[in-house]
């Protein structure tokens, strides 16, 4: 198989899915991003989204479990973790101006453009990504990396 062309923005949703839902389809590419088998970027602003739920029941053993997966997946390692910095918040303001996206999305969004990801990964339906953009729903990533990755 050929190598995976494309470069991965990977949205909240996607680790919920793959670490806490136990879709295959995501875990498998989060493990392949991990690896670095596939170029994946994320932002830092997916940490923050990710632990809510699971921070606010800590006590809870599967939680803390979680709350450490968590923390481990995003210390390092082959998965691009993108800042939410200058760069990135200008652009996430000029894409929620005119009311199209809250401010978490555009964020999202604006990570992905700055990073260079050409697909995004995301269940949201009211992403407004731009033209060169592909968005892929978490039931389409196993078939779209197989593709991807086909033989020439």
């Amino acid at each position: 198989m050929t190598p995976d062309p494309h470069h991965y923005y990977l949205d909240s949703n996607f680790f919920i899915a793959a670490l806490e839902q136990g879709d295959d389809g995501c875990a498998s590419m989060l493990q392949a991003a991990c690896t670095g088998a596939v170029l994946a970027t994320t932002s830092a602003l997916t940490l923050a989204e990710v632990l809510t739920r699971p921070l606010a029941a800590a006590q809870v053993p599967q939680n803390r479990s979680l709350i450490a997966r968590y923390d481990a997946l995003f210390e390092g390692g082959s998965l691009q973790i993108w800042p939410v910095d200058k760069p990135v918040l200008r652009a996430a303001a000029a894409a929620s101006a005119g009311g199209a996206m809250a401010l978490p999305d555009s964020i999202h969004v604006a990570s992905a453009m700055v990073a260079g990801c050409d697909v995004f990964v995301s269940d949201d339906r009211h992403l407004r990504l731009p033209g060169e953009m592909t968005h892929i729903r978490l039931a389409a990533l196993p078939a779209f990396t197989l593709q991807a990755r086909r033989p020439l």
